[in-house]
């Protein structure tokens, strides 16, 4: 398949991935599904690839496309095969985890995606917990904003590039009690950290929740706070 734009009234641009047998005019080799909507697509490999990525990477889809070497899509499945060299550079810890359970083709870990073809055609992409990667949600833009801030000092204070949280709370314009409770978001699970991200997070996980309260540092507690 290949990108194709086709252009509409009002200045509106559609974008589909069509088989190439549609495009040499060969419609009765194209296969189970000769066009796709582009963005559904992308959106669906987006977010099952996303997991594997540092933060600052997950909604950069350059970045992710780089990650995969082949996509095929079938009647009922799509798989998503890997590029392990660009995995080993790119693949945060966290991800490894993830890499590690995937089934492999020639070395390649697959991820393998559920479709399903409404009475119309349409194709829907079905995530692992079988709801639509795509569907429409609410990302909480403070919370998200602060998740990534936090992950950026986090990393400086590992790497060294910054000695202490003040230091970082100064050339910020902040306070250091303020920097101290805000950091606290790096250090969420995971899962939760994806929710924010994803804009599936439960209500009672809001900036003001995790800044003006206690928040514990093992994972099955912050889940049982504001996951369960």
């Amino acid at each position: 398949m290949s990108p194709v734009s086709a252009p509409r009234k009002g200045g509106a641009t559609y974008r589909y991935y069509v088989s190439t047998a549609i495009q040499k005019g060969k419609s009765g080799a194209a296969g189970v599904h000769g066009r796709i909507s582009a963005p559904i697509i992308e959106a669906g490999v987006l977010n099952a690839v996303a997991p594997l990525m540092p933060i600052e990477g997950t909604g950069d889809w350059s970045a992710i496309r780089d990650l995969i070497d082949r996509i095929e899509i079938g009647r009922d499945k799509m798989l998503i095969r890997l590029d392990p060299t660009r995995c080993d550079e790119w693949v945060t810890d966290a991800g490894r985890m993830i890499l590690e359970r995937l089934e492999r083709f020639e070395g390649m870990p697959i991820l393998r995606l559920p479709l399903s073809v409404t009475r119309r055609g349409a194709l829907t992409i079905i995530g692992p917990d079988g709801a639509s990667p795509v569907m429409r949600r609410t990302v909480d833009g403070a919370l998200s904003t602060a998740l990534v801030r936090a992950e950026a000092w986090k990393r400086k204070l590992m790497t060294g590039e910054e000695a202490t949280l003040a230091a970082i709370a100064r050339k910020e314009g902040m306070t250091d009690g303020y920097a101290a409770r805000l950091i606290r978001v790096a250090f969420l699970a995971p899962d939760l950290k994806r929710a924010i991200l994803d804009g599936t997070q439960k209500p009672s996980m809001s900036l003001q929740a995790l800044m003006t309260c206690d928040m514990p540092l093992a994972w099955a507690e912050q889940r049982r706070l504001y996951a369960g």
